[in-house]
């Protein structure tokens, strides 16, 4: 059972160091969406294309959003 446990704690540590390296190649507002998925049996979950698409979707909003300078 230790060994079990042993395993299972290495896989983990593994699957988030692999995750941090392909978070820190990423753009911040993708990042912050990738953070929050859980690790199941893909590193960055199974639905990570509809993660992407609510990432975009909220980036676009926010770039909507923001005022741009009049010239004046």
């Amino acid at each position: 059972m230790d060994a079990i446990k042993l395993m299972c704690d290495s896989q983990n540590t593994e699957s988030t160091i692999r995750r941090n390296f392909v978070l820190n190649t990423l753009k911040k507002d993708l990042k912050d969406q990738l953070q929050a998925t859980k690790i199941d049996k893909l590193l960055f979950s199974e639905n990570l294309a509809e993660t992407l698409k609510a990432a975009k979707a909220i980036s676009k909003s926010g770039a909507d959003q923001k005022e741009t300078p009049s010239k004046q």
